[in-house]
């Protein structure tokens, strides 16, 4: 600002002054301000449109350590339980009892060379969850693997030999590549999450149910039942926003960031075998005048731990696979899962039934 000083001398004639001070208005950019704030307006009143475009994202590079040659396909290795002595783990089972045929899941090679329903309609379900937590995971997306993919192995038949399939893939840009790609969101505007995790699950069309598997055998664990569920039922998807581009890792108590998926480390899913049910009380009951009541028995998994127990539905409250229960004995105290109808035997009683993990 300029300062000005102005003398004044009564004994002269008055005389004008002249102030140069611009008072025009200048309205240049008031109508983009208008329309700034009529679209303010709008978007507070109309929900706004939201870009969820999504894109396809394929497996990163890695260098192939046989060939010595850049590679991009990414390997699943399914193993199914094959021990047909004893249908339950034991402290003798090894990691041998798992196999990657699908003879060992109660099909026939005769199933698979004519491709009969129970083994067409079979596939494997690869789902990605925001956590490995199960008390508060969200599902974001699901890629399906079916059997008609897959390499081949050469198996005896009658007096000659035929090609069937088995659980082992080798997805890539060509050949079997229903699998190859994650499809996902092109940024994290709206879902910002640079990590999936990944779990795995096999459909039994011969039984109409879900086999869930896990990262590593049962026979090469200690505690065959008792162990943490985020350790061994997922594995870690990485996903690059710039390259689209995704990579696999496993981590666990004995395994620390490895990379998965290449030709040398494919990724392995592996059966998960139930415990053993409880053996059925023997002996004959005493006759009554009126049907003794027989309550369901079910196998539970705590939420907290994941440790299994057996629970009866004493009072009838109508417990069913899915429910949350509280079981009566101090040392069950916490919520737990109905997993499975296991039958009738000795077990804790079901004193209430819930919604959810929280048993509130």
């Amino acid at each position: 600002m300029n300062n000005y000083r102005f003398r004044f001398n009564n004994t002269e004639p008055q005389k004008a002054l002249e102030v140069p001070i611009n008072l025009s208005w200048d309205l240049g950019g008031v109508n983009d301000s208008i329309d700034l704030f009529e679209s303010e307006v709008i978007r507070q009143v109309i929900n706004p449109i939201d870009n969820f475009e999504t894109t396809r994202y394929s497996h990163k590079t890695y260098n192939d350590t046989i060939t010595n040659k850049t590679q991009t396909s990414i390997n699943y290795e399914f193993y199914f339980y094959s021990a047909t002595t004893d249908s339950n783990i034991t402290g003798e089972t090894t990691s041998t009892n798992w196999v990657t045929d699908y003879r060992a899941n109660n099909m026939t090679t005769t199933d698979i060379v004519f491709k009969v329903g129970k083994f067409t309609s079979s596939f494997f379900k690869l789902d990605f969850y925001d956590t490995p937590s199960t008390t508060n995971q969200q599902i974001y997306l699901t890629v399906i693997l079916p059997t008609r993919q897959g390499e081949i192995m050469t198996v005896p038949y009658g007096i000659t030999t035929v090609d069937i399939k088995k659980p082992v893939y080798k997805l890539d840009y060509v050949g079997d590549k229903e699998g190859f790609f994650i499809y996902w969101l092109k940024n994290t505007e709206f879902v910002d999450l640079q990590t999936l995790y990944m779990s795995a699950k096999f459909f039994d069309a011969s039984i109409g149910q879900f086999k869930r598997m896990m990262t590593v055998p049962q026979g090469l664990m200690g505690e065959k039942f008792n162990f943490n569920n985020e350790e061994y039922f997922y594995y870690q998807v990485n996903m690059d926003y710039t390259g689209y581009t995704y990579d696999v890792v496993l981590s666990n108590s004995t395994v620390q960031d490895l990379r998965v998926g290449t030709t040398l480390n494919p990724i392995k899913w592996y059966e998960y075998v139930n415990p053993p049910i409880p053996p059925i009380p023997t002996g004959v009951p005493t006759p009554t005048p009126t049907p003794t009541p027989v309550y369901k028995t079910f196998q539970l998994e705590r939420c907290t731990d994941s440790k299994i127990m057996y629970g009866t539905d004493n009072s009838n409250l109508g417990v069913v696979v899915g429910d949350f229960v509280k079981i009566s004995g101090a040392a069950n105290a916490g919520c737990w899962e109905v997993i499975s109808e296991v039958g009738v035997g000795a077990s804790s009683s079901i004193i209430s039934k819930h919604t959810d993990c929280s048993c509130s």
